[in-house]
């Protein structure tokens, strides 16, 4: 009944012999021969699978939402001139999660320098307060610690990242291929982030 049922396993071949004999304890002896099976052994082999590594302790430790952070870039988007409406630019979208309650804070940024991250920065702690403890790729000194992550490993980030994607599909829902200002790009990012805390709660 295993051969002719193509070796599919062992509840297939366990229905395929109850549909014309009743075998008390079947499913025990079918679970020994497909154990013993080498065509089935090399069908259903189990591939070598990730270690997730484990969580970060900031990530278990209760505490006040935003103590500890997650910080990642993601973009660019193009926007166009607020006064000039054919001139091109650049601006890029800025995450900040909170790796416990994981809120998020998003806002964007003209480009990728110090000072521009900075200010951004500070305009996030003088809403949510400093944080004690900071993720992210690159980073600056405030009385707070900051963790950096691995070249080349946007996995070890992983509590940002995963947000960037839901932004995007929020963002990518709402203006699609549109070119907006600057500050039509930031109101869509804030109006993203409160729909995605809306669903989450």
């Amino acid at each position: 009944m295993h051969r002719k049922g193509g070796h599919l396993g062992s509840a297939p071949t366990v229905a395929t012999i109850r549909s014309k004999f009743w075998v008390i304890g079947v499913t025990k002896l079918v679970n020994a021969l497909v154990r013993k099976c080498v065509l089935c052994a090399i069908k259903y082999k189990r591939m070598a699978g990730q270690i997730m590594s484990p969580l970060p302790v900031e990530r278990l430790k209760p505490s006040p939402a935003f103590l500890y952070i997650a910080v990642d870039y993601f973009g660019p988007f193009v926007i166009k001139g607020e006064v000039q409406k054919r001139v091109r630019g650049k601006a890029y979208g800025v995450i900040i999660t909170c790796m416990n309650s994981r809120a998020v804070y998003v806002d964007i940024a003209p480009d990728y320098s110090t000072d521009t991250f900075v200010q951004l920065f500070r305009r996030h702690a003088s809403i949510r307060g400093w944080s004690q403890s900071v993720f992210s790729d690159n980073g600056h000194k405030q009385g707070f610690q900051w963790t950096f992550s691995p070249a080349d490993a946007p996995w070890y980030n992983g509590a940002a990242e995963a947000l960037v994607k839901t932004v995007k599909r929020a963002l990518t829902t709402a203006i699609g291929d549109q070119v907006l200002t600057y500050s039509e790009l930031q109101t869509c990012m804030f109006e993203a982030v409160q729909i995605y805390q809306s669903v989450s709660i």
